[in-house]
């Protein structure tokens, strides 16, 4: 028997969507998962800075670019996971992602788990690079609002980092 919610005398609501999404949820995980979306919320004043480089700048001497400086660390984004590596460091960092993530949420996943690196090891250096193939990105956590939880954590790892060190991120 389903169960039945009484509205008026003689009607009944069938409570059968909310036991159509419980099945749902156990039958797949990409019905379980947060959505990746929120109120907006205002980042006004980033503490760090984004530059997009030429392709000249990169491509025009030995070595990365003068404006790349301080700490590098380089971070790549994709449909399977985030990657960071730091040059400086000689740190690699592999993170394997849900199948159900985009390539932009997994490259800012990338950028934000390079924060979090930096604000767990502590360096000395005042300058930190972080380099990313994705304008998009870098164009999202340069941003005033954010709708997205993700980029908001992001924008506030990159803020809390820049307290401590010059940040700047370059595609």
């Amino acid at each position: 028997m389903t169960e039945a919610t009484k509205i008026q005398p003689g009607i009944y609501l069938v409570n059968m969507h909310s036991r159509i999404l419980t099945r749902l949820q156990g039958s797949d995980p990409i019905f379980n998962m947060r959505i990746d979306f929120m109120r907006p919320v205002y980042n006004l004043e980033p503490k760090h800075r984004v530059t997009m480089l030429t392709r000249e700048e990169w491509i025009s001497g030995p070595g990365t670019p003068p404006a790349v400086k301080g700490l590098i660390w380089f971070t790549d984004g994709s449909r399977t996971g985030a990657g960071v590596y730091g040059q400086t460091v000689n740190r690699r960092l592999s993170i394997p992602l849900c199948k159900q993530a985009t390539v932009f949420q997994a490259e800012v996943y990338a950028i934000l788990t390079c924060a979090h690196e930096m604000e767990a090891q502590d360096w000395p250096e005042k300058y930190v690079s972080i380099c990313s193939d994705s304008q998009v990105a870098l164009k999202a956590l340069q941003a005033a609002k954010t709708t997205s939880p993700l980029e908001c954590q992001c924008q506030q790892a990159l803020n809390d980092i820049s307290a401590r060190h010059a940040v700047s991120e370059m595609e």
